[in-house]
């Protein structure tokens, strides 16, 4: 198993007793992370109101072409936000604002989706079919479940089971959905895991990921990608950087760019920019890959099977299956999922819980895990 230890030193130095299981949660920053936190104080200190031109004109160009590599996507038409919730708020209430009133989503969907849809379907703005699944499920009976409605969302990774749709599945399972129907996926959980093949999934669906998690530049990113396919909507919701290259000609009108430009807010922190790009030009020069990042968990995860499992939870695993970069352990209640992960907190063993499920990530700094973990 290869050794990524040495790239993630500052941080690990703070966690030199500890076991980490906690990169599908916070993932630690590589010591690239800070060198980009430090340029991005160096533009502010430097630059000033200029720091913008140099964003838009050289960091946000190469984020942009890193993402689209990652996805596999033939363009790069994407727009960044403080976070993934801005960009589903402002989406999904231009969707409603042109006539969508059914929603078809998942119960696995993260809190912040879940807790908006809630709040659209208690105003009595939206109705909510809520699927659920079992981890057993297959891909194709999880999607089948999903349509017959003007929106339909859904993870491609779910956050509290680890379960990940294979892209062919969902491919097989676009050409079955109406053309009407507009198709958010969610790739929380997915992004930066793996190297992905979405763009034939975006010539008609958006996507929706961030930095946060296993693209190692902590908050700050998120980023939305519209179908290619789809119509140029015009959101109701809109900040002045989505007329931002349109300020020279001191439009008096409401006036949007062409592209994913046109769900741009307002001013933001982009320090987060200058993180992502620092460490992802550094796995390039080092040469290291996605995929390799992902035959480093499924090495992790086989381990994990095989030792001593905790005692009144049942593992979330199976070996001819696509997961996250976390695996889960099912307990019957919240509470015991809890308190087994404050056990493991008590022996230095970092990890979280959601529900009654306790997670466990596969982090590149991981390198060992004892067979008396649990």
């Amino acid at each position: 198993m290869k050794d990524y230890r040495h790239y993630f030193s500052r941080s690990l130095s703070h966690f030199k007793d500890y076991l980490l299981f906690q990169g599908h949660s916070h993932h630690l920053w590589p010591d690239a992370g800070f060198a980009g936190h430090e340029m991005a104080a160096h533009l502010a200190a430097t630059q000033a109101d200029l720091k913008w031109q140099t964003l838009y004109q050289d960091i946000i160009p190469k984020a942009k072409s890193i993402i689209s590599s990652q996805l596999g996507l033939s363009h790069q038409d994407m727009v960044f936000a403080p976070n993934t919730h801005e960009l589903l708020t402002r989406l999904m209430e231009t969707l409603m604002h042109r006539g969508a009133k059914t929603l078809c989503t998942t119960t696995s969907e993260f809190y912040s989706a879940r807790r908006q849809f809630q709040s659209y379907q208690t105003a009595g703005l939206l109705k909510v079919n809520w699927q659920k699944h079992e981890f057993t499920d297959s891909a194709e009976q999880i999607l089948e479940n999903l349509g017959a409605a003007d929106i339909v969302f859904f993870s491609q990774c779910f956050f509290d089971n680890a379960r990940f749709l294979p892209t062919e599945e969902i491919e097989k399972w676009l050409a079955k959905i109406p053309s009407s129907t507009t198709v958010i996926i969610d790739l929380y959980h997915s992004y930066a895991t793996r190297q992905l093949k979405l763009d034939q999934i975006n010539q008609r669906c958006y996507l929706l990921a961030g930095s946060y998690k296993y693209a190692m530049a902590g908050e700050g990113v998120g980023f939305l990608i519209p179908p290619q396919q789809g119509p140029d909507l015009n959101p109701i919701n809109t900040g002045w950087f989505a007329q931002f290259e349109l300020l020279e000609n001191n439009p008096k009108t409401l006036q949007y760019p062409q592209g994913a430009q046109r769900f741009s807010g307002a001013t933001y922190d982009p320090s987060g920019l200058c993180r992502f790009v620092k460490v992802w030009q550094m796995w390039q020069d080092e040469k290291i890959t996605l995929n390799d990042f992902h035959q480093h968990a499924i090495e992790l995860q086989k381990k994990l099977s095989t030792i001593t499992q905790p005692q009144g939870a049942k593992l979330l695993y199976h070996p001819e299956q696509e997961h996250g970069h976390f695996l889960c352990w099912q307990f019957q209640t919240r509470q015991q999922a809890s308190e087994y992960q404050q056990k493991l907190l008590d022996r230095k063993i970092l990890c979280d819980s959601r529900e009654n499920y306790l997670r466990l990530g596969q982090a590149p700094y991981l390198h060992s895990i004892p067979q008396d973990l649990f």
